[in-house]
């Protein structure tokens, strides 16, 4: 959800589980107490439609908790991993977790 062909009338017409987040919501999230309404807003009504919610752009560990409180399932973003190229990725994946 965030800019471009996003609709609320999708979320009922089309057979979506998820929504994103559009990082322009997440970047203005901690810094901008006018966006708090409408990204409170959206989230509540994902999870009241049973959505799964993942939110796009996170970059700090600040962001990355206002939205784990706010019960969104998913992150991604700078915060977590650069991009990089593919056998970088394969080597990431198969370290063994502590």
């Amino acid at each position: 959800f965030g800019t471009g062909y996003s609709s609320l009338s999708y979320l009922n017409d089309l057979p979506a589980d998820i929504i994103k987040i559009d990082r322009s919501f997440t970047r203005r999230v901690l810094t901008d107490s006018a966006s708090h309404p409408v990204t409170e807003a959206v989230i509540s009504m994902a999870l009241g439609m049973n959505k799964s919610i993942t939110v796009e752009g996170i970059e700090s560990a600040e962001e990355a908790s206002y939205f784990v409180k706010r019960h969104c399932q998913a992150a991604q973003g700078f915060y977590y991993y650069r991009p990089m190229p593919l056998e970088q990725l394969i080597e990431v994946v198969e370290q063994p977790t502590t």
